[in-house]
């Protein structure tokens, strides 16, 4: 198999998330066809030499392969981007990825606190032409700016600089076409843009900013948002308010999904995935089963 036929996926993660990423590459190798090549490529700053060792055994058993990535070198380069809410430093370590892998042209970026029930293959091979990402629309957003926050739709015309707000795209999965990254928005360029105000959402506005009209829009299924919390508003209420065609997507994502983010554990209604990661950071014990590295 060539090197352009190999499947190439970078996350970024913590030491503290290693069940996670572990249960993410489980769940990915467990639903990709057998005769596909992954190339896994993680970023991290901490990551023990333990649990890069658990994580290395875990994709060779699968025949593929895992790059570490330390990226402590680089943390200065990120110092002046400030951090809104919960977020820490490795949500931008997906903007370096243009400079970071010279040699790959395109790569799947997942948040490490996924879990994939579809063929990554499906996915990677999506035809991106000259745009810039693959991405899927954010039902969150747009609902909040069709009326539940009518303020983040001012935000993003008139900060971020969207012509169409319901445009706006979610980067927990997001397809980058970093041959084109690297010939109009080098990491360079991304980091600049990151740097330059203090922004709601750190990478996702600037990945917005920078692709928005460059934007291969993939069905809502390859990043279905769920519901956390027992109040359930954004499922109930937020989502609903968002365009038709937006939420009618959202419904479809609900029984087809093929990979998703955090929800409540307690409560996994009618969609058939969990994710490793509660609002309040704890281990649920269905994340301990998913892989056989990290199993309780």
């Amino acid at each position: 198999m060539s090197a352009s036929e190999r499947i190439s996926i970078a996350v970024a993660a913590d030491n503290n998330y290693a069940p996670y990423l572990s249960s993410l590459i489980q769940s990915i190798l467990e639903n990709t066809c057998k005769s596909d090549a992954i190339d896994f490529f993680v970023m991290s700053k901490d990551l023990t030499r333990r649990n890069q060792s658990f994580l290395r055994h875990q994709v060779e058993d699968a025949s593929s392969t895992i790059t570490f990535i330390d990226l402590t070198s680089m943390l200065d380069a990120l110092k002046d981007i400030e951090l809104t809410d919960w977020f820490t430093v490795e949500i931008l370590f997906r903007l370096l990825l243009p400079d970071l892998l010279p040699n790959i042209d395109k790569i799947l970026y997942l948040d490490s606190d996924m879990i994939v029930l579809g063929d990554v293959a499906d996915l990677f091979h999506t035809d991106l032409g000259d745009n810039l990402t693959g991405a899927c629309l954010d039902p969150d957003m747009a609902g909040n700016c069709a009326g539940y926050d009518p303020d983040r739709k001012a935000y993003l015309i008139n900060e971020v600089g969207l012509s169409n707000p319901y445009d706006y795209f979610q980067s927990g999965m997001i397809l980058m076409n970093l041959a084109q990254f690297r010939q109009d928005a080098p990491t360079s360029t991304l980091l600049h843009i990151a740097s330059s105000r203090t922004w709601k959402y750190n990478d996702r506005d600037t990945l917005n900013k920078v692709a928005h009209g460059r934007v291969t829009f993939i069905h809502m299924k390859w990043n279905l948002l769920v519901d956390w919390g027992d109040e359930e508003i954004r499922s109930k209420t937020i989502f609903t308010m968002a365009p038709e065609y937006i939420f009618k997507e959202y419904k479809e994502a609900l029984f087809l999904p093929a990979s998703s983010i955090m929800r409540d554990f307690k409560n996994p209604g009618i969609t058939p995935i969990w994710i490793g990661r509660t609002v309040s950071g704890d281990m649920p014990e269905t994340v301990h089963c998913t892989s056989k590295y990290y199993c309780a």
